[in-house]
C-alpha cells in the first residue's frame, strides 16, 4: 500500500518516481530490522511478541506516511482526490491501531476484550474513507512528461531536466 502511495505521489516526476519507491523501501528495511525485529527476538510468549510486532509494525507504517507526506509538501505536489483519501484513510487504520496496542501492552488483560472488538473498527473506518474518496472518481489530469529527445524539442528537454536536477539538488542539500 505504502509503495502505491508513493508511486501516486511521484506520479508527476516519471524522471525520478523510483526515489518514493525507495524512499518506502529503505526507510521498511531499516527500520525493520533496527526497529521491529528486536522485538520479536526478545520477546516471552506469542501474544506479547504478536502484539509488540504488531505496535512496532504499525508505528514504522506511520513513520513511511510522514514521510510521504513530507515528500509530497516538499515538492509541493498536489494530491488527488484518490491518493489524499488512500493516505487518510491507512493514517486512521495506522493511529487507531497503534493506540489500541499500546494500550494493550500498557493494560494488559484489562484492554484485551476492548482490542478485538476496535481493531475491526479502524479497519472499518478506513475502508470508509477509502470508499468516500474513491466514489466517482475523476482520474488525475495527466501531467506533462519528459519528452523523448527530438531535434525540434531539445530545450525543452533541457529546461525539464534542469528543473528536475534543481528540485532534486534542493532536497539533497536540506
Amino acid at each position: 500500500m505504502l509503495v502505491e502511495i508513493s508511486d501516486h505521489i511521484f506520479q508527476p516526476f516519471r524522471a525520478i518516481r523510483n526515489l518514493g519507491r525507495s524512499l518506502t523501501v529503505l526507510l521498511s528495511s531499516a527500520l525493520g530490522l533496527a526497529y521491529v525485529l528486536p522485538a520479536i527476538l526478545s520477546s516471552h510468549g506469542m501474544r506479547p511478541a504478536l502484539l509488540d510486532f504488531a505496535l512496532r509494525a504499525s508505528l514504522t507504517k506511520a513513520i513511511i506516511l510522514a514521510a510521504l507526506f513530507y515528500a509530497a509538501r516538499h515538492f509541493g505536489l498536489k494530491l488527488g482526490r484518490n491518493v489524499a483519501g488512500l493516505m487518510l484513510g491507512f493514517s486512521i487504520y495506522v493511529g487507531v491501531n497503534i493506540a489500541n496496542f499500546a494500550c494493550d501492552k500498557q493494560f494488559g488483560n484489562l484492554y484485551s476484550g476492548i482490542l478485538w472488538v476496535m481493531s475491526p473498527v479502524a479497519y472499518t473506518l478506513c475502508l470508509l474513507v477509502w470508499t468516500g474518496a474513491l466514489w466517482n472518481l475523476a482520474p488525475m489530469p495527466e501531467t506533462r512528461t519528459v519528452p523523448i529527445a527530438a531535434d525540434s524539442d531539445s530545450e525543452g528537454l533541457v529546461l525539464e531536466l534542469t528543473r528536475f536536477n534543481n528540485a532534486l539538488s534542493r532536497f539533497l542539500h536540506k
